[in-house]
C-alpha cells in the first residue's frame, strides 16, 4: 500500500494573520470555546505548487465573544506533479483526493502547532485545541 505522505513535501509554512482580542470576561473551570476552521487550496501553476491557508476564529461559546483570528498558509511541494494533479481548462483544476486530504490534515497539524508557539503566555495558551472530524 502506497503511504501518500511521500508524494509531497512541505516547503514553507508561515503565519499570515494573527489577532489576540483582549478577553473581556473571565474563564472559569471548563470553559467551552467554540471555533470556526476554514481552508483554501490554490495552485501555482508556474512553479507547481500547492498552497493551503488555514484560517482559524476562536470563540466564546458562552457569550459569542471573538477571542482570535489566526491564519497560516503552507507550501507543498508535489514530488510527481502530473500523477496528482489534472490541470482542467480556465485554469481550475482537480488533485487526487488522497492527496488533497493529506495536505489538508498536515496543514491543519502545522496551524495547530504556530498556534500554540504563537499563544504561549496569553490568556488562552491553556484552552483544549480543537479536534477536526478526521482526528477521532
Amino acid at each position: 500500500m502506497e503511504d501518500i505522505t511521500q508524494s509531497y513535501r512541505v516547503i514553507a509554512a508561515e503565519v499570515t494573520g494573527f489577532d489576540l482580542f483582549p478577553k473581556v470576561s473571565l474563564f472559569e473551570h471548563g470553559h467551552v470555546l467554540d471555533y470556526e476552521i476554514e481552508q483554501e487550496q490554490k495552485l501555482d501553476f508556474d512553479r507547481k505548487l500547492m498552497m493551503y491557508t488555514t484560517s482559524v476564529s476562536v470563540i466564546n461559546k458562552t457569550n459569542n465573544e471573538n477571542l482570535l483570528y489566526f491564519k497560516t498558509t503552507c507550501l507543498f511541494e508535489l514530488k510527481v506533479f502530473e500523477q496528482h494533479i489534472t490541470i482542467l481548462p480556465e485554469r481550475t483544476f482537480q488533485i487526487t483526493p488522497g492527496v488533497r486530504d493529506s495536505m489538508s490534515k498536515i496543514a491543519v497539524g502545522i496551524t495547530r502547532g504556530l498556534m500554540c508557539a504563537r499563544l504561549e503566555g496569553t490568556y488562552i495558551a491553556n484552552a483544549m485545541l480543537p479536534l477536526l472530524p478526521f482526528e477521532y
